[in-house]
């Protein structure tokens, strides 16, 4: 009986991973991710390996809300890079929630250039891997000072 629930258990995670997969393929998020600055992978691979940790009480504190973290854009090392970091969060009838999503431009030595945060309702509101990349790399408008600029 006790197997029997645990496996049904397994296995609606399973489907909410599954979900959670797709929802961020879509947006165009198919690359490699890690849950919780470890478990690195596709996606499901990643976030079982998380599950499965925790179920060895390997990870210390809530299992809830953590953080999904991914490269959007990567050329090379001496390239600028984008980040993604997506805050989830679970519930057993709705699946897996994205919360947040911080958006973080690194230049090539991993100093960071800019980040932005977005606040998440639905998964509409997610940005798509190329709208994210854009919206990082927008210069912020800066008014033109007349006068000196020096001091004297």
């Amino acid at each position: 009986m006790m197997r029997t629930l645990i496996f049904l258990f397994m296995e609606k995670i399973n489907e909410h991973i599954g979900q959670l997969d797709q929802i961020l393929k879509e947006k165009g998020y198919d690359g490699y991710f890690a849950t919780r600055g470890g478990y690195p992978g596709k996606l499901p691979e990643s976030l079982d390996s998380y599950l499965k940790a925790i179920a060895r009480n390997e990870e210390q504190g809530p299992a809830f809300p953590c953080w999904l973290y991914t490269y959007s854009y990567w050329k090379d090392e001496e390239s600028k890079r984008v980040t993604c970091h997506f805050q989830i969060d679970y519930s057993a009838e709705d699946g897996f929630h994205i919360n947040k999503l911080h958006i973080r431009l690194l230049d090539e030595y991993g100093k960071l250039q800019n980040q932005k945060e977005l606040a998440i309702h639905s998964k509409e509101g997610i940005r798509t891997r190329e709208a994210a990349n854009e919206w990082i790399n927008e210069i912020p408008y800066r008014p033109k000072i007349e006068g000196q600029r020096r001091i004297r």
